[in-house]
């Protein structure tokens, strides 16, 4: 089992909102569910939807923590990126809390260009936070999702 990640599994949804300086604000609904099958590493399936239902963004990932306190995060997306991130495990104040950095960004040559992302996710009981960091279209670094999930079976 991918200990210490293991307390990540199961079915987490809630709400979220986004935006970039070259998006307008907007909200989401989020479900992420984190399975495994007995290796090493957990595979996340990730899928949100606007306020009517429709779908917004889907995405596939892998986690493993190699040695205590390290987490390698793989995200791939249909839309042509996918994400290598490194970072750290961490526990504060009664969370646990991952916290990566791209180390690598690939795209394909119709993909829009993104330069860094970074990625937090910070649990605490039944509450999973989420947070997305990207670099793209001239900006670094921008905040550009932010969820609040509870565990559970997803309502839709």
């Amino acid at each position: 089992m991918a200990e210490p990640l293991e307390r990540l599994l199961g079915h987490w949804h809630g709400t979220g909102v986004g935006g970039y300086p070259t998006v307008a604000e907007f909200g989401y609904t989020e479900s992420l569910v984190f399975s495994s099958d007995g290796r090493p590493f957990l595979h996340m399936a990730q899928v949100t939807r606007d306020s009517g239902g429709s779908s917004l963004h889907v995405e596939q990932a892998y986690l493993r923590s190699p040695a205590a306190g390290r987490v390698e995060m793989v995200v791939v997306q249909p839309t042509g990126v996918v994400e290598v991130l490194e970072g750290e495990f961490s526990e504060a104040g009664g969370s646990a809390i991952i916290d990566v950095t791209s180390t690598m960004v690939g795209l394909t040559s119709t993909a829009r260009a993104v330069g860094a992302t970074r990625r937090r996710l910070e649990l605490s009981g039944d509450l999973l936070y989420t947070q997305l960091w990207m670099s793209a279209a001239g900006h670094e670094d921008v905040l550009h999702l932010e969820s609040r999930l509870r565990r559970g079976d997803d309502p839709s």
